[in-house]
């Protein structure tokens, strides 16, 4: 890729190997070397989506006590539909559109929402029910093995030992989960 057009580099900047980092590491500021970890683009949006799901499960326990599991769900997913909705009129309106279309993909998407319907159903009778929000990590971990095995069988992602570790440790939580 071509150098950092910023002239304020004492030297120019580029970016190396095949993935493309958010901070070159090879600049130099004033003089004065830039040392910084460089990260995947997609890690700060892992981040904001964990924060986000953290804070989903948090609200989620306090509502179960005050709502039904169905009605409580419902406003749930209208309220997330509404966010996405207000999203979509912002790129609509920013002149930012560029949303494909194709049947798999809506089938899909179909799916996932069936998924997130019923999921937020079973959480919210999991805590109406008297289960733990501390609970919520290593339930999440369960799903996050089943997606890591997927990963692995149906994506042809590399399985390393690291992977296959967090795969064993998620379902060995899921089990200390039972009293």
């Amino acid at each position: 890729m071509a150098g950092f057009p910023i002239s304020r580099w004492s030297r120019p900047c580029e970016f190396t190997g095949a993935k493309k980092r958010a901070v070159p590491s090879n600049c130099q500021l004033a003089g004065f070397a830039v040392t910084v970890p460089l990260m995947a683009v997609w890690f700060w949006y892992a981040v904001l989506a964990a924060l986000l799901y953290g804070a989903h499960q948090i609200f989620t326990r306090l509502a179960a006590e005050r709502i039904g599991e169905g009605l409580g769900g419902f406003v749930v997913e209208a309220s997330a539909a509404l966010s996405i909705l207000i999203y979509l009129g912002f790129l609509w309106l920013g002149g930012r559109w560029s949303q494909k279309f194709s049947l798999p993909g809506f089938n899909y998407s179909l799916l996932t929402g069936i998924c997130v319907g019923a999921g937020t159903i079973a959480f919210f009778l999991l805590f109406q029910k008297g289960g733990p929000l501390s609970s919520v990590p290593a339930i999440l971990a369960g799903g996050a093995a089943m997606m890591a095995i997927a990963g692995i069988l149906f994506f042809h992602e590399a399985p390393s030992w690291q992977r296959l570790l967090g795969v064993t440790l998620s379902i060995a939580g899921l089990f200390l989960l039972r009293k």
